[in-house]
C-alpha cells in the first residue's frame, strides 16, 4: 500500500522529468520518422498525462497534489464536474476513463509505428487518428457547455485535455500538405493497420477492467480508514463534540421552511443547504432516501443565497421560497432530484415566482437566521443543536441518533 500514499509525491517528480523523457525519446527516434509526426506525438504525450491524472482525480479525489492543480479559483472544481451524472457513461464507466483508453491507444499505435520505422504504415496511422480526432470534437463543445451553464463551474484538466484536442486537430490540418506539397495524410487503410489499430485500443481497457475495482479499494487507505471511523464514534470523541451545543435562533415568526421527515421526532436535523451546491445536492438526496426508512428525525432545511437576480441559486431559493408551504417540498426535490439543472424547465413547473416582494422577504429572514446563527458556508449541518464537522456523511445519521438515545442527551436540543 505505499504506493498509494506516495502518489502524489510521484506526480509532481513525474511532471518535473516530464519534458525531458520526452526529449530523450524523441532522440532516439529512428532518423527515418518524417518529422511531422513529432508534434502530434508529443501532443498524445500531454493529454495521456492529463488523462491520467482526470481518472485518478475521480479514484482519489482527495488527492493533495490534484486537489491543488484543479481548484485554481471558486469558479474551478473538478470534483463535482467528475462526480456530475453528466460525467458518466454507465455507473461504472466515465468519459475520462474513455479518453484515457482512446488516449494511450493513439500514444501506443504512434510509439510501436515508430519503431518499426515504417513510414507509409505510420502516415496511415496517423490519418486514422485525425478521423478519430475529428469524431471526438463536438464533445468538447458538449463538455463546455455543460460546465459554463449547467454545472457553471470548470474543471480545469478537463479543459487542458479538450485544449489539447483541438491543437491535434489543428496539427492534422497542418499536416495536409507538406513543404513540397506532398500530402502527409493518406487514406488508404488495409485491413492489416485496421487491426493494429483496434489491438492498440484494447491494451488498456482489458487490464482495466480487472483492476479498476482494487484501485478504488485502494484509495480508501484500509486501516487508516478504519482508524479514522472508529475515532468518529468513539464514546469520548462524541460526549465531547455533543457537549458543544449552540444557541441556534428560532425559526422567525412568518419564516417558511421546508420540513421533512416526522415532525414528532426528538432528534431535529437542521441543514443549510445552496441550490447549486453539488454537495448540498448529495447530501439531500442521500438524506431523502435515508428517510424514506427512518423517521427518527425531523429535518428542516434553511436555503443560503444572495439576490442577485443572475445567480441562479438566489432564482432557485427565492422561487421556492414564494411556493405555499405544503409544495415547497415538491419544488426542492424536484430541482434536485434532476440529474441536469435546467433553471427554465424547472421554473415552468413550478410556477413560483422568485421576483414576488413575499419571495424576497423569506429570502431575507432565511439570511438573517444565518447571519444569527453564524454559518458562513453551504453545506452546514446542525444535529439537535450541535454542528456536524464535514467529515460525517448524511448515511452516519443513525449512529449519531443512536448514540443520541442511549447516552440521554436529547434533552439538550
Amino acid at each position: 500500500m505505499d504506493w498509494v500514499f506516495t502518489y502524489s509525491i510521484h506526480y509532481e517528480r513525474d511532471i518535473g522529468m516530464f519534458r525531458c523523457s520526452s526529449v530523450e525519446f524523441a532522440s532516439k527516434i529512428p532518423f527515418y520518422l518524417p518529422s511531422f509526426l513529432l508534434w502530434p506525438f508529443s501532443d498524445q504525450i500531454s493529454r495521456n498525462h492529463c488523462e491520467r491524472m482526470l481518472v485518478w482525480y475521480g479514484i482519489d479525489s482527495q488527492n493533495s497534489f490534484l486537489q491543488k492543480v484543479c481548484q485554481i479559483n471558486s469558479r474551478s472544481n473538478c470534483q463535482n464536474i467528475l462526480q456530475s451524472p453528466a460525467a458518466k457513461v454507465t455507473e461504472w464507466l466515465s468519459w475520462s476513463e474513455i479518453g484515457l483508453f482512446y488516449f494511450t491507444g493513439s500514444l501506443i499505435a504512434l510509439a510501436t509505428g515508430m519503431w518499426t520505422g515504417n513510414s507509409i504504415q505510420l502516415t496511415i496511422l496517423h490519418t486514422a487518428l485525425f478521423i478519430l480526432t475529428l469524431l471526438s470534437l463536438p464533445y468538447t463543445f458538449w463538455s463546455v457547455y455543460y460546465q459554463w451553464r449547467v454545472a457553471r463551474e470548470w474543471c480545469v484538466l478537463c479543459l487542458t485535455v479538450q485544449g489539447l484536442l483541438w491543437i491535434e486537430f489543428g496539427l492534422g490540418i497542418s499536416a495536409l500538405f507538406s513543404d513540397e506539397g506532398q500530402p502527409l495524410l493518406m487514406f488508404d487503410f488495409s485491413s492489416a493497420s485496421i487491426v493494429y489499430l483496434l489491438g492498440a485500443f484494447a491494451v488498456v481497457p482489458a487490464p482495466w477492467a480487472l483492476f479498476k475495482g482494487h484501485l478504488q479499494k485502494s484509495t480508501r487507505y484500509d486501516s487508516l480508514f478504519r482508524e479514522f471511523q472508529k475515532l468518529k464514534f468513539d464514546p469520548d470523541y462524541l460526549q465531547g463534540l455533543m457537549s458543544k451545543q449552540r444557541v441556534l435562533p428560532p425559526i422567525f415568526e412568518g419564516m417558511q421552511v421546508i420540513t421533512l421527515g416526522n415532525l414528532e421526532a426528538e432528534n431535529t436535523l437542521i441543514m443549510v443547504t445552496n441550490p447549486t451546491c453539488a454537495a448540498c445536492r448529495r447530501n439531500y438526496l442521500e438524506l431523502k432516501k435515508w428517510l424514506e426508512t427512518n423517521d427518527t428525525v425531523q429535518v428542516k432545511i434553511i436555503l443560503a443565497a444572495g439576490f442577485l437576480d443572475d445567480y441562479v441559486a438566489s432564482k432557485v431559493a427565492r422561487q421556492i421560497l414564494s411556493l405555499p408551504t405544503d409544495q415547497m417540498q415538491d419544488a426542492i426535490h424536484h430541482w434536485f432530484g434532476t440529474s441536469e439543472r435546467y433553471y427554465d424547465e424547472w421554473s415552468e413547473q413550478t410556477k413560483g415566482d422568485y421576483l414576488s416582494e413575499a419571495a424576497i422577504q423569506q429570502l431575507q429572514l432565511h439570511i438573517r437566521w444565518l447571519e444569527l446563527a453564524g454559518v458562513m458556508t453551504a453545506p452546514t449541518t446542525f444535529l439537535n443543536a450541535v454542528e456536524l464537522p464535514k467529515f460525517y456523511q448524511v448515511r452516519e445519521l443513525p449512529k449519531l441518533c443512536t448514540y443520541y438515545s442511549n447516552v440521554g442527551i436529547g434533552q439538550f436540543k
